[in-house]
Formats: structure tokens, C-alpha cells, sequence
């Protein structure tokens, strides 16, 4: 289930089942076949919905090449829909089914084939970069890419993307869109954690190998990511694709709340901590589809460009 609700989380489907099954095969068998029917209904009423398994948010390029025309296809620009002898040669290799009726239209870098009749999409990119030799007839593949798009062209705030790879995981961690910023309850965990793994409990220094396993294969994949998905997770409270993370952390606090509890000053420590993270996770109570504090305090001095 939280696979389902956050498709990063499947990085800890595998610890899962493994300790699972060396717990007890059986009943991991059993809780992997209760999982596959969770699977198939997410799988399955996507599959309903859009007529593939694959997330709407992953259609984001084209796709994969189904013919190379040569370059006499550029006649066929000019015009409103595509020519007969076009049509032909375009069902033999595809088998799709498009009509007379077929729009044919320029864009940024490529042009469309829409027929609305059957509904079917096609883009036509260029081969080379002078356009001279032939053209690559592909998948549209990009859902992204429609008229009036807002991801098409300039977009605004976070929705650039960070240019830089180190200053999206300084902000990921400690800056506007910090985990430990926002939340510095979470410097706690970093501590319960170190002394988990200091400890003589296997069952503590597991939990914490695991966490923080999970947390570097999320903060890598993240960073990794092209341009446009370097957004923060866009207008959101928080870096969000580390939210399902939180349970796991919490864990991690016990060691330090222990250690902390036992002396005055540790109480007050932890107090300020947990007041800090309650006023960043107030200030959007309201609507958490919004920019966190820190993030417009930033803006209000300039330091980030509206």
C-alpha cells in the first residue's frame, strides 16, 4: 500500500520480503500474494484509465521510432492534412488506422500527426539536425506536450528545475526545502541512528542499515533526474518523495529521545526541535500544496527568483 500511494517507495519492497521470508517463507508467500492483488488494482485501474500500466507522470518523451521516412516528407508540412500516397505508407508500417482526415502540424523541435477520428498520435522528428535526409515517425510518447501546455515553453519557480546538482541536495537537506530545516527533529534520528549502530542490538543496527539505505537510494535517485524534475516535488510543503520515509525515522528517534529525556538541558533540546518541526508543519495546515515557509522567506530577501 505504500508502494501504491508512493511509487518511490517501492525501494523497500525488497528489504520487506526478504526479511519476511527469512522470518517464514509461508507467510511471506502469503503476504506476497496479498501484495500482487493490491498491485494488480493499482496496475490494473491505471491500465483502465490511460490503456497502459505505466504512470501518466512517466510520459514524458517521445517514443521509440516505428519508421524512418525520407525526406520528401517535408512536402506534406505545408498542409492542412496528409496526402493519400502519406496515408498508405503510414497504416502498411504502423497498422494504426489513420485517416485522410489527418492533421499534420509543426512544433518546437518536432510535428504531429493527430486524427482525431481514431484518436491515434503520432511525432515526426527530424533525423538529423539539418532536417535534410529523412524523418523518424516515433510514438508521441509525451503527454506532456499539448497546446497551451504549461510544461511547454517557459515555466515559472521551482517548475524550472535546479541547474545545479549540488544546490538541489544542499536544499533537499538543509536549505528551503530542507528535511532538516523545515523538520530538525530529524537531527535525532541522525543521532538515534549513530547510536543504533553503536549498540550491541542486531535488531537496532538492521533498522538503521535499512533506513539509511533507503534514504541514500532516494536522495541519489532524485538528484540523478533530468532538469525538469529537479522541481522539490513542485508547489509542496516540503520535499514530498521523502515524506513515506518518516515512520522509519521516527524509530530512529528512540535511542536519542532516551538519551536526551535524561537531563534537563536534553528535555528543552528536544522541546525546541519538536517545536520548530510543529510550526513548519503548521504553516501549511492549511493547504500543503503550497511553498514552505522557509522557501518564501528566501523569496521575500531575493534570494530566489520569483
Amino acid at each position: 500500500m505504500t508502494v501504491v500511494g508512493e511509487l518511490p517507495a517501492l525501494s523497500i519492497f525488497p528489504f520487506v520480503a526478504l526479511l519476511l521470508g527469512w522470518k517464514s517463507l509461508p507467510k511471506a508467500l502469503f503476504a506476497a500474494g496479498i501484495a500482487g492483488v493490491v498491485a494488480a488494482a493499482a496496475l490494473g485501474t491505471n491500465y483502465l484509465a490511460h490503456g497502459t500500466i505505466k504512470p501518466a507522470y512517466s510520459q514524458r518523451k517521445i517514443g521509440p521510432v516505428l519508421f524512418v521516412a525520407d525526406h520528401s516528407l517535408a512536402d506534406e508540412f505545408d498542409q492542412r492534412h496528409i496526402s493519400p500516397a502519406f496515408r498508405e505508407q503510414l497504416n502498411a508500417k504502423t497498422g494504426l488506422g489513420f485517416s485522410l482526415e489527418t492533421k499534420i502540424t509543426t512544433g518546437e523541435n518536432r510535428h504531429v500527426l493527430w486524427d482525431e477520428a481514431t484518436q491515434q498520435r503520432l511525432a515526426i522528428v527530424p533525423k538529423t539536425a539539418d532536417a535534410t535526409t529523412a524523418y523518424e515517425v516515433r510514438v508521441w510518447g509525451n503527454w506532456y506536450d499539448y497546446e497551451t501546455s504549461y510544461w511547454i515553453g517557459e515555466r515559472n519557480g521551482v517548475d524550472r528545475g535546479e541547474t545545479s546538482r549540488f544546490s538541489y541536495l544542499f536544499h533537499i537537506l538543509l536549505g528551503h526545502h530542507g528535511l532538516f530545516s523545515l523538520t530538525p527533529l530529524w537531527l535525532l534520528a541522525v543521532w538515534g541512528g549513530w547510536l543504533a549502530m553503536r549498540s550491541g542490538d542486531a535488531t537496532w543496527r538492521w533498522q538503521t542499515l535499512i533506513t539509511l539505505c533507503l534514504f541514500a537510494i532516494c536522495l541519489a535517485f532524485y538528484v540523478s533526474r533530468p532538469l525538469i524534475d529537479r522541481n522539490y516535488g513542485g508547489v509542496s510543503c516540503t520535499f514530498r518523495w521523502l515524506v513515506w520515509q518518516v515512520p522509519l525515522w521516527i524509530v530512529l528517534l528512540l535511542p536519542a529521545a532516551d538519551r536526551l529525556l535524561a537531563a534537563r538541558w536534553g528535555w528543552c533540546l528536544a522541546l525546541t526541535l519538536l517545536l520548530l518541526s510543529v510550526f513548519s508543519s503548521q504553516y501549511n495546515a492549511t493547504n500543503p500544496w503550497s511553498q514552505p515557509w522557509l522557501y518564501n522567506y528566501w523569496q521575500q530577501l531575493g534570494w530566489i527568483e520569483e
